[in-house]
């Protein structure tokens, strides 16, 4: 299921809706109090209609979700994780520019396309 918003997810629906995602995961571990965390999530939600058929976007706020918090070692918010199944492909901490968030997602879409390909060759 991927939508052009955030999907709220945390330690009860993690790995069902994150891990077990057929398409590529933006994950944004954000709080409700934090000013950059606000800042970012505006930004994301410009962006993620461009990555709409390329991506899920999810949602895990800190403070509601403690155990998926620490699994991913997030010390500082906010954190955008992009995953591909189990795996952190990219990790960012910080707020970014527009355009610098643009080259993130665009970069690591495109190293997680070399790892597919890489992984069905092996098949092969």
């Amino acid at each position: 299921m991927c939508v052009q918003a955030f999907v709220k997810t945390g330690d009860g629906d993690f790995r069902a809706r994150v891990i077990d995602c057929e398409r590529p995961a933006l994950v944004f571990f954000s709080t409700a109090w934090s000013q950059p965390c606000k800042l970012m999530e505006e930004r994301l939600k410009e962006l993620l209609p461009k990555y709409h058929e390329r991506l899920c976007p999810f949602l895990v706020d800190v403070d509601e979700s403690p155990k998926t918090t620490a699994a991913f070692e997030i010390k500082s918010v906010p954190t955008l994780l992009m995953m591909h199944g189990v795996r952190v492909m990219e990790k960012f901490i910080s707020c970014m520019t527009p355009e610098e968030l643009d080259e993130f997602v665009l970069k690591t879409l495109s190293d997680i396309e070399e790892v597919k390909l890489s992984e069905s060759e092996k098949d092969d």
